[in-house]
């Protein structure tokens, strides 16, 4: 009974307090605020009362947006909606802010094909540009990977080539591949700018092709000798405004200066490798090319393939992939072999199929690729590729290709295996952009053919 009475007067005393309060915060809540905007109503009294939310949402964004930034305040008033906070927020913070990225780029540095960061995509350009600013970041977000990650407040062309501090400089999508500074006419309608972004390359080697059978007879096709060329990467901004490029490349070979055992005649031989491409910085990157072959020597012939590559590019640019040749168009012809007319002696390419991973050196220059795979003649081929560079605008080039045949093919006399064939060649190569070339985009995706790449068979 005493527990009752004591009970009912703390309700008693606690109504008398509680009572005033309800009553001052109903007549704050019918109060207008300033401007005649409700300030602390709930949303659904708002609405009770004929009161639009989105008018009310669009008020505080617009009283914000006139404060001087140094004056607004991000703090709420009572219960206003989660995402107004946020976007006054958004409109109160400083101007720039740093990007987050999860593996910081050089300053000043950045990646991403072509640009454009309106939409967000994993390795590939759009159509849209955005310019770079002070501090090497992108209009909107730079591009690491194909991805926004960033913003800053400029806006205009951007893309083309990418800058790990190398001072290689940027240039726009469409109008990607700029004249170098000091080259305002490009003369010959831009041809200086084309032989400026190419390489010439000169070097020696060696290769062995499987043995033909001429009656019971086994001829080895072997030489040494020396080659040169150049290879160029064409920019096609006007057609796919940076989604594609093209590539044209020559090689040039001589061996055989004394002859071979069956035949007196030196071995010319002229590769032209030409296709399409995409580069990319992270993710898919592919291309195809066709590569023709005229070879004078004991025979002519003229052969052609098709080579393709798909890969994965990683963040910092390593790359794993599958390549592909096949041929498409065999040769069959006449020849002269120890003074006896030949005829029907067929010529064609090796078929391959590759995988192959790429490393890329310190600061994205040079590279070395390390390839496995077979072929359609049953080898199990392996390889090595190296670009190491030498000084700003030189490197050595070199390369190896073994095709390793099966246990029963045919054989020699002496017991060699007549299906064996090998590719070794080493080289310099120069390049008039220097060490910004490996920034390039518009490089060439694909070397051009030689004999460890278009290894050749004859047959009858």
């Amino acid at each position: 009974m005493r527990f009752s009475i004591l009970m009912m007067g703390i309700l008693a005393a606690l109504a008398q307090v509680a009572l005033p309060m309800v009553g001052q915060a109903q007549q704050r809540s019918s109060m207008p605020s300033q401007g005649g905007m409700v300030r602390s109503a709930p949303g659904h009294q708002m609405r009770a009362q004929g009161i639009d939310m989105g008018q009310v949402t669009q008020a505080r964004v617009d009283r914000v947006r006139s404060q001087p930034v140094g004056t607004r305040s991000a703090a709420p008033s009572p219960y206003v909606p989660s995402h107004v906070r946020a976007q006054e927020k958004s409109i109160a913070a400083p101007a720039t802010r740093a990007p987050a990225s999860p593996d910081p780029i050089p300053q000043g540095a950045y990646s991403g094909r072509d640009a454009a960061p309106t939409p967000r995509v994993v390795g590939g350009p759009s159509s849209a540009s955005c310019a770079t600013c002070s501090n090497g970041y992108a209009a909107g977000g730079y591009f690491y990977g194909g991805s926004v990650v960033g913003d800053c407040d400029s806006c205009g062309s951007f893309g083309g080539e990418y800058d790990y501090g190398l001072g290689c400089g940027f240039d726009g999508c469409c109008d990607r591949g700029g004249c170098p500074e000091g080259w305002a006419d490009c003369w010959l309608g831009r041809l200086g700018l084309l032989l400026y972004k190419g390489e010439y390359f000169i070097g020696a080697h060696g290769f062995k092709a499987p043995a033909f059978q001429v009656g019971n007879n086994l001829f080895q096709d072997s030489s040494f000798g020396f080659h040169y060329g150049a290879n160029f990467g064409i920019p096609l901004c006007r057609i796919t405004c940076g989604l594609l490029s093209g590539q044209f490349g020559v090689r040039s070979v001589h061996s055989d200066f004394s002859g071979m055992p069956f035949s007196a005649d030196d071995r010319y031989q002229l590769f032209v490798t030409t296709g399409l491409y995409r580069r990319v910085d992270h993710g898919l990157q592919m291309g195809v090319v066709a590569d023709f072959l005229e070879e004078t020597w004991f025979v002519n012939s003229s052969t052609v393939q098709i080579r393709g590559e798909l890969s994965w590019v990683f963040y910092g640019g390593n790359q794993f992939g599958f390549r592909f040749n096949n041929n498409v168009q065999d040769d069959v012809g006449s020849g002269v072999i120890n003074g006896v007319q030949v005829d029907n002696l067929i010529t064609s390419s090796i078929e391959t199929y590759r995988f192959f991973y790429r490393q890329i050196g310190t600061d994205s220059v040079g590279f070395s690729d390390w390839y496995l795979g077979w072929s359609g003649d049953q080898h199990f081929v392996g390889g090595i590729d190296f670009d190491v560079p030498i000084t700003e605008r030189t490197a050595l080039q070199s390369s190896f290709a073994y095709f390793l045949p099966k246990e029963d093919a045919p054989r020699f006399p002496n017991g060699g295996n007549a299906n064996e064939a090998w590719n070794i060649s080493v080289g310099f190569v120069f390049r008039p952009q220097g060490r910004c070339y490996y920034q390039n985009y518009d490089r060439p995706l694909f070397g051009v053919a030689d004999n460890g790449i278009m290894a050749l068979r004859r047959s009858f």
